[in-house]
């Protein structure tokens, strides 16, 4: 039909009827008919080919495509951005040696020497792949290539982890932020492609005029790298030592100062060629450096550590120890004075004082000592006994602090806590002397405080503990020292378990008949045959007993076995999922990315679809008017020609009619 389509860059579809100068109206409206029905046609053909599947294409086909990609990936590698964050130095570098056979062997001599576990691998055109460790522990290698000048032809190489791939790029280059996912997406492609392996590791070396050259390491690198330990096994024999070696020889040097010697040194150490020094560079001081808050900080610092120091000092000291008992751990202070020595329990050092509080019925025992001349620790099991009495510490050592307040003041009272505790804020730093705090603080809380704190012949304590009621509650208890008195006692000797037995004189008659029974013997070989009995049934049942033990041990031995198997079976299993995982992860992430492209176009194209909705909706409007229009003209072109045959019917029924008179 001659029929034109012409596709408008709004999105419209704009059909163009062929217009012929000696066509007549039936025939314009036959062919806007059948023009409707291709239409039809059209629409039902592009439903069915909806259904069929996508046709795909073998990428592996295409040779010069992996090249291409890795042009444009060598495009998007450019010099460091100085912004981004320095990437820690890696213990494990790779170089790319590139040179002359002579230059080759020098520098790869060179790296051997200076590196540690070299790992090589030679290929063609002169180039050898090195892997070399720079642990900065055991000797940074690239600090001491560096310092003498890299070797000619050596490219220093940094590991770029990408789209699980690992990438070697020049140490001075990188890829931008803003490039890192479409090139995770490419690799991805030529994954999926199979155009490259995710085992695969790509080094990209730089060439003249901007020219790249890219190095594909196949397989796993271990394997593939050579250690160069192997090149010992090439040497010759007539290069090796002699196998007995040389004589020993001992020589005596005499060491004497030298001004000549001393001047070439210095020569030496000062020659630019000579490779040791300090590289000198202009660091610039940051602001917090004449900052005074931050001179303020320091001093406190050093204020802080300076009472560590003092803390430290006052806990290498000797210091008293006091044990506090209640009536319920007094079997500890018993236990304890039974395991010591005589001479030490009777020892002047060894001071006991029993004290009566208002707030409780029992007294409280108190013992003092000196650690250098009665040794108490590892003797009294505090927390055992505090565990089946009452949960009232026991041991007491000088606060530390108050202590160390006492170095410069002897009068200061003494201040007891539990062994290896301290009050916190430091009880010296109150703005007072240790008694003028103590006093004001603590002074009108005691009813009969003034029988200690006034006399001038006592020395007051005061000692502070948790309260077993309470997690926040301390108790303070002031005693005075002056009152203790040596323990000087003598321990009785007593024993509920002893059994003793008082002499006794043995009638006559009862010996005789106990003789008779005894030589009679019946006695005794009854019991001899029923203890045989009775061992023998024992050592049958230990028998059996043996018996099933070794079936219970089969039996949960085999068990173990079976679930050892099957544990084994599930990780082997877990272990080839997350293969699988992985594999399925990285195919998911390239299908993530083409879908996030095509979900773009699709906004776009819905944008403007949703624009052209307006006018499409007339367009089709107008051609269902028009259609309809001429629908309407076909029917009456009908009943006209239907009209005018039957006019045409009459008029030749009349012209027969006048033929049959004629």
């Amino acid at each position: 039909m001659d029929l034109r389509l012409r596709l408008d860059p709004g999105g419209s579809l704009l059909v163009v009827l062929p217009n012929r100068l000696d066509a007549v109206t039936d025939d314009m409206a036959a062919l806007r008919g059948r023009l409707a029905q291709a239409f039809e046609a059209a629409g039902r053909l592009a439903s069915e080919l909806e259904g069929l599947p996508p046709q795909s294409r073998d990428l592996q086909d295409e040779p010069s495509l992996k090249e291409g990609v890795l042009a444009f990936l060598w495009s998007r590698v450019s010099e460091t951005v100085p912004d981004m964050p320095e990437l820690a130095e890696p213990t494990a570098i790779r170089a790319v040696l590139e040179a002359s056979d002579d230059a080759r062997a020098a520098a790869f001599a060179a790296i051997a020497r200076r590196a540690r576990d070299v790992r090589f691998m030679a290929g063609d055109d002169a180039v050898t792949l090195l892997e070399f460790d720079d642990d900065p522990v055991r000797g940074a290698a690239l600090a001491g290539l560096r310092a003498a000048g890299l070797p000619a032809g050596l490219t220093v190489l940094r590991r770029h982890g990408i789209a699980i791939m690992s990438l070697w790029l020049p140490e001075d280059r990188a890829f931008a932020a803003q490039d890192r996912v479409i090139v995770s997406e490419l690799l991805n492609g030529l994954a999926d492609a199979k155009l490259l392996d995710r085992n695969q590791e790509l080094h990209f070396v730089p060439g003249a005029n901007d020219e790249y050259r890219a190095f594909v390491l196949s397989g796993e690198s271990s394997a593939a790298l050579t250690a160069v330990e192997t090149l010992t096994g090439t040497i010759t024999n007539a290069e090796l030592p002699d196998e007995t070696g040389p004589a020993l020889r001992m020589q005596v040097l005499h060491l004497r100062p030298d001004a000549e010697a001393q001047q070439d040194l210095n020569r030496r150490l000062n020659d630019r060629r000579f490779p040791l020094g300090y590289r000198i560079s202009l660091d610039v001081i940051r602001d917090r450096s004449i900052n005074e808050d931050n001179i303020e900080r320091l001093r406190a610092e050093i204020d802080e550590r300076e009472a560590q120091i003092a803390l430290i000092q006052a806990l290498g000291r000797p210091q008293l120890r006091l044990l506090r008992f209640s009536d319920a751990q007094l079997p500890a202070l018993v236990d304890g004075l039974r395991r010591m020595p005589r001479a030490l329990r009777e020892n002047a050092g060894l001071k006991y004082a029993a004290s009566h509080a208002a707030d409780r019925a029992e007294p409280a025992h108190f013992v003092l000592y000196n650690p250098d001349q009665v040794q108490f620790d590892g003797v009294l099991p505090e927390f055992y006994w505090r565990a089946l009495s009452d949960d009232h510490p026991i041991g007491f050592w000088l606060d530390p602090h108050a202590e160390e307040a006492r170095a410069s003041a002897p009068d200061e009272p003494m201040v007891f806590v539990p062994h290896g505790q301290r009050i916190l804020p430091y009880i010296d730093s109150f703005g007072s002397s240790v008694s003028g705090t103590l006093r004001l603080v603590l002074g009108n809380l005691f009813a009969d405080a003034s029988a200690v704190l006034d006399d001038s012949k006592a020395q007051p304590a005061f000692v502070f503990s948790h309260l077993a009621g309470g997690r926040d509650e301390i108790g303070v208890e002031l005693v005075d020292l002056a009152r203790f008195a040596p323990l000087t006692l003598s321990l009785r000797w007593i024993n509920e378990h002893i059994l003793a037995s008082s002499p006794r004189v043995v009638d006559r008659e009862a010996l005789r008949e106990l003789a008779e029974t005894l030589y009679a013997g019946q006695l005794a070989r009854d019991l001899r045959k029923s203890m045989s009995g009775e061992v023998e049934g024992l050592r049958l049942e230990w028998q059996q007993a043996q018996v099933e033990l070794v079936h219970c041990l089969d039996r949960l031995s085999d068990a173990v076995a079976d679930e050892v198997c099957g544990l084994q079976a599930q990780l082997d299993t877990a272990r080839r999922f997350i293969d699988m995982a992985q594999g399925r992860l990285a195919q998911v992430t390239g299908s993530l990315n083409g879908l996030g492209t095509v979900l773009g176009g699709l906004d776009e194209e819905m944008v403007v679809m949703v624009d052209e909705l307006p006018s499409m909706a007339a367009a089709r409007l107008a051609f269902f008017q028009q259609y309809g229009a001429e629908m309407a003209a076909g029917d009456r072109i009908m009943r006209d020609a239907e009209t005018e045959i039957a006019a045409l019917k009459d008029r030749i029924g009349v012209l027969r009619d006048r033929l049959e008179l004629g």
